[in-house]
């Protein structure tokens, strides 16, 4: 084997990135009560209770932009596309409360 095969297969061998790589502490503790607290419910009672929560928020001017962005920033890379295009959709929606 030369040291091109050599590199090659070592760039094959590393794992995909984990989201929660990017993610700093303060932002993987909340992920994972967020993880803890919905644990065992459904995708839609999640999602319900996620722009339940928001619609709120943003209501009684607890929940700026800035907060919905670093919430989709935070939630994107761990979604596959169809759930990315949702949640693009429901924070702008969110923006316009």
């Amino acid at each position: 084997m030369n040291f091109k095969d050599y590199k090659k297969a070592k760039k094959q061998d590393k794992p995909q990135n984990d989201p929660m790589d990017n993610l700093d502490a303060g932002a993987k503790m909340l992920l994972s009560n967020f993880v803890k607290d919905y644990e065992g419910k459904s995708y839609q009672e999640i999602l319900s209770e996620i722009i339940s929560v928001a619609t709120k928020n943003r209501k009684e001017g607890k929940l700026s932009n800035a907060e919905l962005d670093g919430f989709k920033a935070m939630l994107y890379p761990m979604l596959n596309s169809e759930q990315q295009k949702e949640l693009v959709k429901i924070i702008d929606q969110l923006k316009q409360i």
